[in-house]
């Protein structure tokens, strides 16, 4: 009897505990925090809708939108990103994640608008980039060559950005300028063999053909299976011996 009257006892004082500690949205928003911790964003998700469900705090849109973009459900991220930019308009970072969900959405033209939203708040390199990846994906490359250069200017060391900008220089068939900005790219990053050929391709462009099969012959170095370097090699080698065919 005395078990008996324990037990019952026992689930009296958790069920009253239970009753006087109720689950708050701050409780559902640590647990949230600890899902991520531990990698756990789906969980995180749950944890976050149960904490918005009791108090909506931008905070916790926003890191909603953040574990849903982290979970490639972009469309669920730009609705949570864009509540948080109704109470802070100016929010830059949401912004960005906007962008960063309609680029993965295929919606460059969409992307642009939040990027360039983003950099006239705070011109971030990670916006910058993004801006230049959409304008170059919509073949505007007179604008992606203009945020690669703000890049630039902000870090003049990258050997991506310098690459990213030979190649929208290249689509516009500036060969001269391309190679410089391959060149400066090779000599901070020399170990890129799409660099290498992309240059190639400007030297063949420009009838250096020498030029173009050293490059295109650095870059089976670094990887013997590309075959575009291969093909354009042998190209150039005929333009070598039969000039005139």
């Amino acid at each position: 009897m005395k078990k008996i009257f324990l037990i019952i006892f026992l689930l009296s004082k958790a069920n009253v505990y239970s009753q006087t500690h109720k689950i708050t949205a701050q409780d559902y928003y640590k647990a949230s925090e600890r899902n991520v911790d531990n990698h756990q964003y789906d969980s995180a998700i749950v944890n976050l809708t149960s904490a918005i469900n009791i108090t909506p705090l931008t905070i916790f849109y926003y890191n909603r939108g953040l574990n849903y973009y982290g979970t490639n459900q972009y469309k669920n991220a730009v609705n949570d990103f864009d509540r948080v930019l109704l109470t802070e308009p100016g929010n830059y970072e949401a912004f960005f994640f906007i962008g960063q969900c309609y680029q993965r959405l295929k919606r460059d033209d969409l992307a642009i608008q939040n990027f360039s939203s983003s950099i006239a708040m705070k011109s971030t390199e990670n916006a910058l980039y993004g801006g230049a990846l959409s304008y170059r994906q919509l073949k505007k490359y007179d604008l992606a060559i203009k945020d690669y250069q703000a890049l630039l200017n902000i870090d003049s060391k990258n050997a991506d950005t310098y690459y990213e900008l030979g190649y929208c220089q290249e689509e516009k068939d500036d060969d001269i300028n391309a190679i410089k900005s391959y060149t400066i790219s090779l000599n901070l990053e020399p170990s890129n063999p799409n660099a290498y050929v992309n240059r190639g391709a400007c030297y063949a462009n420009l009838k250096q053909y020498d030029l173009a099969i050293k490059d295109f012959t650095a870059a089976l170095k670094i990887d013997p299976t590309l075959e575009v370097a291969k093909e354009n090699k042998a190209r150039c080698l005929q333009e070598i011996v039969y000039p005139n065919r």
